[in-house]
């Protein structure tokens, strides 16, 4: 088997469940319909990275953003309010579910092994949202429309490779760092690096080399947009065994690449499943 082989594979095997989205994609344009003749909302839209297309199987979490009717804002405990009515409705709608409200969201879950949704209340500010804090009772500012639109223009400029291959290194990080670094953070290691249409192999190397790179202390990284600071949002600890992690998966993905050009590619494919 050739190295690129074995990288179609591993795609396959991180895809998502084609049946499993559909029902997804029906039930999430159900709630909008039934929260839109309740009069609760404008609109609603997918976001996180689903919307991305950067998921990795299996199908769990979907944020959904709604754009409210009413600006909950100015009320002193809006955030609050927002995220109960939302609950309410939810829980007319699905009986035999309990949605549970979370900082930013509510969530509706379908059962352990199956999908979830985390329904963010927002206000629709044209581009920008700003989506609850029920902690602080407080709003927050997202970029999250803008997020999406400049991962879709990569995913362009990159033949249509970019999504595929930031969802390897999101597999890295499930399986070699526990799912303890959020995939966001993954993703902009990749978005950092990979600009253009490489072979699977260079891009996630690359995107190792990156992590490595960004995880070190005393250095940064942003989201794609560049203008969310994550690298803060780590603790220390899972920042430093991550950090660790990524420096000797770089290395042996150099390793991996180099044997790949020269034609060895069982000693490549031993690496990567390593």
């Amino acid at each position: 088997m050739k190295t690129t082989h074995a990288f179609a594979s591993a795609r396959d095997n991180i895809k998502l469940d084609a049946i499993e989205l559909a029902d997804a994609m029906a039930v999430h344009n159900r709630v909008t319909e039934h929260l839109k003749r309740l009069g609760l909302i404008v609109g609603a839209f997918l976001q996180g990275s689903l919307a991305r297309k950067t998921m990795i199987s299996p199908l769990r979490d979907i944020d959904k953003v709604v754009l409210l009717v009413i600006d909950y804002r100015s009320r002193p405990n809006g955030a609050q309010e927002a995220a109960h009515v939302i609950a309410d409705a939810l829980q007319g709608m699905f009986p035999h579910l309990t949605p549970e409200i979370g900082k930013h969201c509510v969530k509706l879950d379908f059962g352990e092994h199956t999908y979830s949704f985390d329904i963010v209340p927002a206000i629709d500010l044209g581009d920008d949202i700003d989506i609850i804090d029920t902690t602080s009772n407080r709003w927050k500012r997202s970029n999250t429309r803008e997020l999406i639109r400049v991962v879709q223009q990569r995913n362009t400029d990159c033949g249509g490779q970019f999504i595929h291959q930031a969802r390897l290194i999101k597999q890295f990080g499930r399986h070699q760092l526990n799912g303890e670094v959020p995939g966001l953070h993954l993703e902009s290691f990749a978005y950092a690096v990979i600009l253009l249409e490489l072979e699977d192999d260079e891009a996630l190397a690359a995107a190792l080399a990156e992590g490595a790179r960004a995880l070190a202390p005393g250095s940064t990284y942003y989201d794609p947009t560049g203008k969310d600071e994550l690298s803060h949002r780590l603790d220390v600890r899972v920042r430093h065994a991550a950090h660790a992690k990524f420096v000797v998966a770089a290395h042996a993905a150099a390793e991996a690449v180099r044997n790949r050009v020269a034609g060895n590619h069982n000693a490549a494919i031993a690496i990567w499943h390593d």
